[in-house]
């Protein structure tokens, strides 16, 4: 798919639920954030497609994306109109799931694409104001909010006022950690190795939380 796409396929010969990640700013699709979520729900059946923002693949380090982050919706919604086309792919039921900057497109596509089968919001950018995520008090589609506890770009109040101005079945969680899940300025060699097992572990707790909505979602539409 061009070079910038990585598609994950369950095992079977079945059509399966299907979830798009929009990458951070910064945040490529092989993070690891990324690739451990891809791993675990594929294992419960979810096909899991990444990629790359073109800015991202020019310049990973000064990359800036394009005004009005025209570029990036299209790339997004090329993504999504490619999956449409595989027969491996439920049309009914592709999600997206967008990382800070990528919540910001992959909330922007949502809102316009109502064939969508819901929203997953990472570490979105709200510390102040919501600005970014303009609500519609139309759309009842599920929506699940992803925060952490230690986030300079995400203020709690501001992911509540989100949650709140919604009309949708909304889910808000709070997880530990920073804007990337981690826990910073642990010292010593012990407690690093512990940071890096508890860290591995929020990424896995955060996938059963994706799964576990997706499936409550699945339930709703059907």
């Amino acid at each position: 798919m061009n070079g910038k796409y990585l598609v994950d396929y369950p095992n079977g010969n079945v059509i399966f639920p299907t979830l798009v990640i929009a990458p951070g700013l910064r945040y490529a699709m092989d993070g690891i954030i990324f690739k451990q979520l891809a791993e675990s729900l594929v294992e419960k059946g979810v096909l899991v497609a990444r990629f790359n923002w073109s800015f991202f693949i020019n310049d990973p380090v000064k990359g800036m994306p394009s005004d009005g982050f025209v570029s990036e919706l299209r790339e997004l919604q090329e993504v999504i109109s490619t999956l449409r086309q595989d027969k491996r792919v439920d049309v009914s039921k592709i999600f997206v799931l967008g990382k800070s900057f990528g919540s910001v497109v992959a909330w922007n596509v949502f809102c316009a694409d109502s064939s969508l089968a819901g929203a997953i919001i990472l570490t979105p950018l709200c510390n102040g104001n919501i600005d970014h995520y303009p609500i519609s008090l139309a759309d009842s589609r599920p929506i699940l909010l992803i925060g952490t506890e230690n986030d300079p770009n995400t203020s709690l109040v501001s992911l509540n006022e989100l949650a709140n101005g919604l009309s949708g079945v909304v889910k808000m969680y709070v997880v530990s950690g920073n804007h990337n899940l981690e826990c910073e300025g642990i010292q010593g060699v012990g407690c690093q190795l512990q940071e890096a097992q508890n860290f591995n572990q929020r990424i896995v707790n955060v996938g059963i939380l994706i799964f576990a909505w997706m499936r409550s979602a699945m339930n709703l539409a059907a």
